[in-house]
């Protein structure tokens, strides 16, 4: 059973009108009859009788009923604990992103606003070495990362993973024909510095195969990093979460990278020593919650 069409049950029984009761919850009568037909299907029961003055509860609807309307005021006296508790969230929230989660940013903000209006919210979307040193030196609360974190100062829950591909000048690759991490590491690369996770994680995968990367620029800021990959001065590895607006431009292009795939796992960081606020809970679950489904892969 739905609570929707349990509320409309409960409107016709007080009404005894499919007219005034599909008024009273602005849906169209058709609509309102087709939840009344659910129920009953669902239940196996007629639960009214037409008469000349309306309909009336059958014997069926009148058990029903005795049971419903407590069932449905518990759940609304529920919901309306829950919004004042929503709107108890007080404080402030200090949360770091890398660039690549920023593309999901504005809906996130949207509803973080909408739920918890008294909070006072600071974004700073960052390369993951700048979040981390946020995190360890107390300006952030929370933080996204990717392992590995490699210090103990900080706990992490996974959220999402995320796979990296190929990224080069215009034209010049297609998602059609893959490149193998062999080939990648033979290439001139533009990558962050060693503090980042990005440069990390490139480099891990390059130990466990034995290869040696060239990367004769390093830059910690992504659209200066990818302005030069666009103009030839290197290649690089990043999501195409992170790529998507210059992907779409045609300023660069981009292929998958194969033996081995290449992921890193994303994950939600925070400092060991320092207790989270209800309103840095909140935004956890939220992060969780719509960021995974939209970065993912």
């Amino acid at each position: 059973m739905e609570l929707r069409e349990l509320r409309t049950f409960l409107r016709v029984a007080d009404d005894g009108s499919v007219s005034r009761a599909a008024a009273q919850l602005h849906l169209t009568q058709p609509a309102l009859s087709r939840h009344i037909r659910n129920l009953e299907s669902e239940l196996g029961v007629d639960l009214f009788v037409r008469t000349g003055r309306g309909l009336v509860l059958s014997e069926a609807g009148i058990r029903l009923e005795r049971r419903v309307r407590h069932l449905v005021a518990a759940i609304d006296e529920t919901g309306a604990e829950l919004q004042r508790d929503t709107q108890q969230v007080t404080g402030e929230v200090a949360v770091g992103v890398p660039p690549s989660v920023g593309v999901g940013l504005v809906g996130l903000i949207e509803s973080y606003r909408s739920r918890f209006p008294r909070v006072r919210l600071r974004v700073v979307v960052a390369l993951s070495g700048v979040v981390r040193a946020g995190l360890l030196g107390g300006s952030l609360d929370l933080g996204v990362l990717y392992r590995p974190l490699r210090t103990a100062a900080l706990e992490a829950t996974p959220l999402w993973n995320e796979t990296l591909w190929w990224i080069g000048p215009p034209g010049e690759l297609t998602p059609d024909e893959p490149m193998s991490f062999a080939a990648v590491a033979a290439r001139p690369l533009v990558l962050p510095g060693v503090q980042h996770g990005l440069r990390r994680v490139v480099e891990d995968y390059a130990a466990r195969g034995d290869l040696e990367l060239d990367v004769p620029v390093e830059i910690d800021a992504l659209r200066l990093l990818l302005a030069l990959v666009g103009r030839g001065q290197g290649y690089t590895l990043l999501p195409r979460s992170a790529v998507r607006d210059v992907l779409e431009a045609g300023l660069v292009s981009a292929a998958p990278v194969y033996r081995p795939e290449l992921r890193r796992v994303a994950v939600l960081a925070w400092s060991k020593g320092r207790p989270r606020s209800n309103a840095a809970l909140a935004m956890a679950a939220l992060l969780s919650e719509q960021l995974g489904a939209e970065l993912d892969g």
